[in-house]
């Protein structure tokens, strides 16, 4: 986190960065689930562009998509997350061709097959992280031209 001098910081900072159990405190569960979305937010747009072109539009929801998954992965092992920059064990070695963990999904017939309850299937997770994989390549090329001016 980066602070600010202390010249700079304001009653709100410290009324915003103090519980409710301090007199005027306005740090609430509510106010950091707000600005972890807003992070969120700022770091897809980071990644992928801010901008109102399609590819921009697409890449973003590709990318909110595969962390969409992901949350759900993580609520669904008890709110434990991977080490960092990996994922979970079982997905690894689901990869590597060893035996996988079975996941717990309920199935249901439909028209005589099942079908997975899930929100998203695997083969779309792996088409989100491709397409994210692919925009970012794009990216750093597009960095790397633009600073060659």
């Amino acid at each position: 986190r980066i602070l600010k001098p202390l010249s700079e910081v304001t009653q709100d900072d410290v009324l915003d960065a103090l519980p409710p159990s301090f007199a005027g405190g306005r740090r609430t569960t509510a106010s950091l689930c707000l600005k972890a979305r807003d992070m969120t937010f700022a770091q897809i747009g980071q990644l992928v562009g801010n901008d109102d072109t399609e590819d921009s539009r697409e890449g973003r929801r590709l990318v909110a998509e595969y962390l969409n998954a992901c949350l759900e992965e993580y609520v669904e092992r008890g709110c434990v997350a991977p080490e960092w920059g990996e994922q979970y064990d079982d997905l690894k070695k689901e990869e590597d061709g060893d035996d996988a963990v079975e996941n717990d999904l309920d199935t249901t017939k439909v028209d005589g097959d099942e079908k997975k309850e899930d929100s998203m299937s695997e083969a779309q997770v792996e088409q989100i992280e491709k397409g994210v994989k692919d925009i970012m390549s794009a990216t750093a090329a597009e960095d790397t031209t633009s600073g060659d001016t």
